[in-house]
């Protein structure tokens, strides 16, 4: 009895990846799956960091995602510095990449501009767009984590954005 139910569970998952395949068009091409549903994962990191700015979090929805990198290896550091970004992640990645041997999968960097509408402090809707940079610290292959640490809007994590508004707020 326990085989059948694996056989008809079986049978079931390969025949619904079949049919997807055949929906999506991409039947007969080499997909991978690992690198094809942990997009949504990464933009939704995105999406959650960028929530935590806005005036009215709640009134956040996506109009569109457009792909700059996706999962580009990063050699150094230094390569994020020069795209913008900043703040106390960047060293812990630096120390990641230093203490990882030659044989581990660099870090992949994936990079989106999410155009959004969300309402102001005044209640009107304004669009937005930001930018987003997600560094997977174990490379393309690795599925997709929920460390905010590295996912940078704008060029800041949400830690350090908490931080500078925190200093800005005392300073005033």
């Amino acid at each position: 009895m326990g085989k059948l139910v694996v056989g008809i569970l079986v049978f079931l998952v390969v025949a619904g990846a079949g049919y997807w395949a055949a929906a999506s068009g991409t039947f007969g091409q080499n997909i991978d799956p690992l690198r094809l549903f942990p997009y949504e994962k990464r933009v939704s990191s995105c999406e959650r960091v960028l929530s935590e700015r806005l005036r009215a979090p709640s009134t956040y929805h996506r109009v569109d995602v457009s792909e700059i990198h996706n999962g580009d290896p990063l050699a150094t550091v230094d390569d994020l510095v020069k795209d913008g970004l900043r703040g106390a992640a960047l060293d812990n990645i630096r120390d990641w990449m230093k203490g990882s041997s030659r044989d581990s999968a660099k870090p992949a960097v994936y990079e989106y501009l999410i155009h959004y509408d969300a309402a102001n402090g005044f209640g009107a809707p304004v669009r937005g767009i930001a930018a987003c940079t997600y560094v997977s610290l174990f490379g393309q292959q690795a599925p997709t984590s929920d460390l905010l640490d590295n996912v940078f809007v704008d060029g800041i994590t949400s830690l350090d954005w908490t931080l500078e508004s925190v200093k800005a707020q005392a300073a005033s």
